[in-house]
């Protein structure tokens, strides 16, 4: 199989995280490089406000980060606190206007704006029903035209065609290369979950035999509101108690005495470090914690267009 080679890339406070790796046949993707660029600005707020020269300053580091790469994809994470995501179940048999129209119906009642947005959709399920009728769940992503436009304009001069997710989404697609890879015993009627930490937030991704079942985050004060959601939403997700297969750790503010304090309810809980699950040339440059990689690492394997 030919090498595809895809770039992941993130803005989230101010520093951009970036990835490239390839993927050929049926071995895990080839890790090229990891790293990410500091600001002295948000860079999330520089997308949304729209400042040029803020932008102009994005736009030359991605062109000295990705100077001759020959992507065949670039796929950047979306912040949480700037797009909506959601999914949804689409007939197999409805037509790509009928499967348009229910995507926008349904983000029209969620995003109460009038605000022009760019709406993708990525197919993360397919199956049949009880009735054996067939089906897709498609996580669906939402987020502000104007920012797709500042997005495009500071990748100008990159290779590759352009896809977008939400970050949250990326955790989920490295948990499910985490499962893939574990040989470990699991209930089917567990759930894996991905925790995701940050100073104003909890990320939760999560999953069940195999499926991506729900992405979400929550701006969250202190760690227990953040744990206290969570339970909340593997109760919903679950019908009731939920049982816990694992329970995978992520975030730049990573709490490790919170996570200790609370060892009786989250169980064993392991690291969602990309570097164990990626194959690479030697060890990667410079000193990374790797889970900080988490959602960059991910979007770049979604499964290619």
């Amino acid at each position: 199989m030919e090498e595809y080679l895809k770039a992941g890339v993130f803005f989230h406070g101010s520093s951009v995280r970036y990835t490239e790796i390839v993927e050929s046949g049926t071995e895990p993707a080839l890790l090229k490089r990891l790293g990410s660029c500091r600001f002295d600005f948000p860079v999330s707020e520089a997308l949304v406000g729209g400042n040029p020269e803020l932008l102009a300053t994005l736009h030359e580091a991605l062109i000295d980060v990705f100077d001759g790469s020959r992507l065949h994809e670039v796929c950047i994470a979306i912040d949480p606190s700037i797009c909506l995501t959601f999914q949804t179940a689409i007939a197999a048999d409805v037509s790509d206007e009928a499967m348009r129209a229910q995507i926008l119906g349904e983000m029209a009642l969620l995003a109460d704006t009038d605000t022009a947005l760019h709406v993708s959709s990525d197919e993360v399920f397919s199956g049949e029903d009880p009735d054996g009728l067939g089906f897709s769940t498609l996580q669906v992503l939402a987020f502000p035209d104007v920012v797709r436009e500042r997005l495009e304009s500071i990748f100008t001069g990159i290779p590759g065609e352009r896809n977008y997710f939400s970050s949250v989404q990326g955790a989920g697609n490295l948990l499910l290369r985490f499962l893939l890879a574990s040989t470990a015993e699991r209930s089917t009627d567990g759930f894996d979950v991905a925790l995701g930490q940050f100073a104003d937030r909890f990320e939760y991704a999560v999953c069940k035999s195999g499926r991506l079942l729900h992405v979400q985050y929550v701006p969250c004060s202190t760690p227990e509101d953040g744990l206290f959601f969570g339970a909340n939403l593997l109760s919903s997700i679950a019908g009731g108690r939920a049982r816990l297969n694992s329970v995978y750790l992520y975030g730049e503010d990573l709490d490790e005495q919170f996570v200790d304090r609370y060892s009786g309810i989250l169980g064993e809980t392991s690291l969602l470090d990309p570097l164990q699950v990626l194959r690479t040339m030697g060890s990667p440059k410079g000193q990374f914690d790797g889970c900080t990689f988490a959602q960059c690492v991910g979007v770049a394997l979604a499964p290619a267009n």
